[in-house]
Parts: C-alpha cells; sequence; structure tokens
C-alpha cells in the first residue's frame, strides 16, 4: 500500500481541495477524511477517485466500513457530489458511475457482522481514519510485530530507537528487559515521526467537539506515545491503560468491539504470511519462523506450542485465502 495516507496527502491534492473549499469546516474534515482513505487506492491506480469505475467505487466503499446505514448513504453522497463537479468543472468527461444507483446500493457497504480479524488494506483505511498520529502509531506498531509485556514495547519507544534510513526500530520488552531490532514498514516509521511531533491530542478521535475541553495538550517528551497531560500526573511515559483507552475507542468509533490489541496483532501476522505465500507460491517453515521473530515469539518458552496454537486458530492457508481471496 501507498505510504502517502499517513502524510495526509491527497491524489490530485489541488484539485480536491477546489472540491473541499465549497464547504463547512465541519464538511472539509469528513470530505478530507474520505479522500485520504481514497488516495492508497489513487497513487496504485495512478487514477483519480472522480474516474473510478463502478467496481473500484465498490472496493473504496468496503474500505470505508461504515457502521450505520445513514454513514455509508452519506459517503456515497460526497462521492458522487465530487463526481459530479469533476464533470461540471471539465475534469472528468466521461458518465458517473453513481448516477440514479438505488438506496440498497448505497445501504450495501455498512459494515454488520463481528471482525476479529483485518486485511491490511483495511488496516490502512482505519489508521487512516484516526485524527490523531498518537492513536494510529499505536495500531499501526502492534500490525508490524510490537508488542511487549503490558506493551512495553511500544512504551519504551523513543526518538532514539528510530532507524528511518532502514526502516528499523530498537525496542524493548520489560519482560527480562530483553531488546531487538525490528524491521517495519515505511508508513510506521512516517507515523512514528508524526507522533514525535504531535502536541494536541483531539479527544474520541476528532468527535468531542460539544465537549468543554474537546482537546488536550501532550506531555513533552522522547517517548514515541506519550498520555495526555490530564490522564497522569507528572508522567512522561504512557502506561499500558493508555493503549487500552485508544485501542477501545477506535473499536467504538469503527463500530468494532473487537478490535483490540491482540486481533490488531493477529492480523498483522496474517498479513505477513499472504506476502510470504506470494513470493514463494507456497507456505513454508520459514514464513512461520519469521512471523515468530518479528512478533517477538521467538525463543520465548512455549513457542513451538504457541506456533501450534496459531496455526491451528488462524495462521494458516485457510484463513490467509479466506481474507486474501485474490491469491
Amino acid at each position: 500500500m501507498a505510504n502517502v495516507i499517513y502524510e495526509d496527502r491527497m491524489f490530485n491534492e489541488e484539485i480536491k481541495r477546489k472540491f473541499m473549499i465549497q464547504y463547512n469546516e465541519g464538511s472539509q474534515k469528513v470530505i478530507h477524511r474520505l479522500f485520504k482513505i481514497a488516495a492508497s487506492i489513487e497513487y496504485k491506480l495512478n487514477q483519480d477517485l472522480y474516474s473510478f469505475n463502478e467496481k473500484q467505487l465498490i472496493h473504496y466503499f468496503s474500505l470505508l466500513m461504515p457502521s450505520t446505514e445513514h454513514s455509508s448513504k452519506n459517503n456515497v453522497r460526497w462521492i458522487d457530489l465530487y463526481i459530479r463537479w469533476s464533470i461540471a468543472m471539465g475534469y472528468w468527461k466521461e458518465s458517473n458511475p453513481l448516477d440514479e444507483v438505488s438506496t440498497e446500493w448505497k445501504e450495501q457497504f455498512t459494515h454488520r457482522r463481528n471482525k476479529t480479524l483485518w486485511t491490511e488494506d483495511e488496516m490502512v483505511s482505519i489508521i487512516s481514519r484516526c485524527v490523531n498520529a498518537q492513536d494510529a502509531v499505536i495500531v499501526s506498531l502492534i500490525f508490524n510485530g510490537i508488542y511487549g509485556k503490558q506493551y512495553s514495547e511500544i512504551l519504551n519507544l523513543t526518538k532514539s530507537d528510530i532507524d528511518a534510513e532502514n526502516s528499523q526500530l530498537h525496542v524493548v520488552d520489560d519482560a527480562g528487559n530483553e531488546s531487538r531490532i525490528v524491521t517495519v514498514s515505511e508508513s510506521c516509521i512516517l507515523l512514528c515521526g508524526k507522533a514525535l511531533h504531535e502536541t494536541c491530542y483531539e479527544k474520541k478521535n476528532g468527535k468531542a467537539v460539544n465537549s468543554k475541553a474537546p482537546t488536550a495538550q501532550l506531555t513533552e517528551s522522547d517517548y514515541v506515545v506519550r498520555p495526555a497531560i490530564t490522564q497522569t500526573k507528572n508522567m512522561d511515559r504512557a502506561d499500558k491503560h493508555t493503549v487500552h483507552r485508544r485501542i477501545a475507542m477506535l473499536g467504538e468509533d469503527i463500530g468494532e468491539m473487537d478490535f483490540i490489541p491482540r486481533n490488531i496483532a493477529y492480523s498483522g501476522m496474517l498479513a505477513m504470511l499472504h506476502k510470504f505465500y506470494l513470493q514463494e507460491g507456497e507456505i513454508t517453515k520459514k514464513a512461520y519462523l519469521s512471523i515468530l521473530k518479528q512478533f517477538g515469539i521467538s525463543g520465548k518458552a512455549g513457542e513451538n506450542q504457541t506456533l501450534f496454537r496459531l496455526r491451528h486458530g488462524f495462521l494458516n492457508e485457510e484463513k490467509m485465502k479466506e481474507m486474501y481471496p485474490k491469491s
């Protein structure tokens, strides 16, 4: 997936900002999120959202994962307006696939079933919906294999632990004070940088607008994940409850109560297995050993039993092909 989604960039940004400027600040925020999610697909296809065909639009709307029919219809409405505007402005000279689509068509993207695993594309979509880099980086780190006892690999991570040039992180687990070097995605590295520079935290993923204090200042330190000043007393390093609260808030925001750290990590394992399968054409012992190493399981007591449990539960070819049907 393209890394641009984590930089708040939009495909054909000048054109999209011309469209957004017609609306009030609240609407612009909604549209910006929709365009951010579209960017990963647009850059991959080198094609603007206004020129998507129906099949491409269905894929895009599915990634938005709206929790209600109203939200699903609203997403379609905004993109319909964008395509109509693009045609009127002369950017697109073909027809609009959303012309006269039915209400049922607009509602079909409502996300109802309880999920416990997410594909890489779906995780990119969820991360792109995070208003705060402080929230997004936690999801990305877990998906990339950073965890540790009581999330200590995440909570101990500081500015000096980031090797951006090699896309590597030096992480320390409180369990035995063990350290390791982990290669992560470029997107994860970018988010670490954004989280480090973030000073203000928007509560409830930017939706606490009616609250007396919709934002909170973050503590100043070199830790990547930092608590808000209102949530702690003279503490630079966040604790496990910070991770729990932020992930739970995101799960509520996307309507997924099973969006929890363990399942995010499992999703990352399955995504890694899928990549190995695409490279090798089969699932090998090497793939499993690499996954165990990436997620800090190698060398731990009960490693073989853990692998057996993971393979029996979800980390297998059958589940991988269910999640990634084009494999």
